[in-house]
């Protein structure tokens, strides 16, 4: 068990359910499922049995072509993926937004918008960069529409996350299987979540989690290789009417606009002295979903690290209680 990358919560079945963002390497394209027990003061999570994932004709998808990084579950059982794509194949494999039943096979795919798409073959010039696509997808609350967020900016839009630059990542919203709006959501620079510069590191959004139709919580997961170190902080960032939609603008390059509203809520480093012992480190968190209701009626919200199958990383869960109106 491992790759754990996105989860929501079930709560007919009271099912954590977690995708792993194998690509079909190690083994079938499947999502973890788990009880959860949040009643009393000892909480559980518990694996409890895994969903192959199958295309239409009930076939398992081949090695290399599917990287699920994000789950939503439908009101009607049915499960939409977000698959980040791989662009290290001849021709290159886009990200795709996938619908599947409950039983795991694929009913079809939604369309992105083309300047997502990278070029087939050649110098990459148009975008999504290979491996920094889409790790967020989230339900915005009693409705059918959804927000995905690219991890890192387009080719065409900007520069990746560095120690001077903020990274242009295009936050999208979708109804009935199409984009209607989208704008900018700007990660930090290393200099801003450090204080210093860094010989190397790795910084973008690996999920995200809707409040409403303006508001969501969003995940921005660092990794630095000289202390290495992971920094975990959670944002609530605000679609305002100032918020320009760049939806219809194939590139970013030379435009005026207004990014989302963003501000810090936690800083995960926060929890370190109150974490055991032997889990007193962070680790690549890519997965946040609202879990059951806690004893004390307070809403809990669960974060989920992948272990990329590294033996030196870890499948580590925090719940966290959420005492503030967010």
């Amino acid at each position: 068990m491992g790759g754990l990358s996105g989860c929501t919560y079930d709560e007919n079945r009271h099912l954590l359910l977690a995708i792993s963002d194998d690509r079909s390497e190690k083994g079938p394209a499947r999502i973890y499922e788990f009880n959860v027990d949040f009643s009393g003061p000892q909480l559980s999570i518990t694996p409890k049995n895994h969903l192959i994932l199958q295309d239409e004709k009930d076939r398992n998808f081949a090695k290399a072509q599917v990287d699920f990084e994000g789950i939503a579950h439908l009101k009607n059982g049915n499960l939409l993926l977000i698959s980040e794509g791989n662009g290290e194949l001849s021709p290159r494999l886009p990200p795709s937004l996938m619908l599947f039943n409950s039983k795991g096979k694929r009913i079809k795919e939604w369309k992105l918008p083309p300047y997502l798409i990278p070029e087939p073959k050649g110098k990459q010039k148009t975008g999504a960069r290979n491996n920094l696509a889409f790790e967020a997808l989230t339900q915005i609350p009693n409705t059918d529409r959804f927000a995905l967020i690219s991890e890192q900016a387009l080719i065409q839009d900007g520069p990746e996350t560095g120690n001077d630059d903020k990274s242009p990542t295009r936050f999208f919203l979708m109804e009935n299987e199409q984009v209607h709006s989208s704008y900018v959501y700007e990660t930090d620079s290393f200099k801003q979540i450090l204080g210093e510069s860094v010989f190397k590191g790795t910084s973008g959004v690996s999920e995200a989690l809707a409040l409403n139709d303006k508001e969501f919580l969003v995940l921005e997961r660092s990794f630095f290789y000289t202390t290495l170190k992971s920094r975990i902080r959670l944002f609530k960032t605000t679609i305002e009417k100032e918020s320009t939609d760049i939806s219809n603008w194939e590139s970013l390059k030379g435009k005026k606009y207004i990014p989302l509203k963003k501000e810090l809520l936690v800083d995960f480093n926060e929890f370190l002295p109150k974490l055991d012992a032997k889990y007193s480190a962070l680790d690549n968190i890519e997965a946040m979903c609202w879990g059951p209701q806690l004893k004390n009626k307070k809403r809990s919200l669960i974060f989920i690290s992948d272990n990329n199958f590294s033996i030196f990383q870890r499948t580590l869960f925090i719940i966290l209680e959420v005492s503030a109106d967010l």
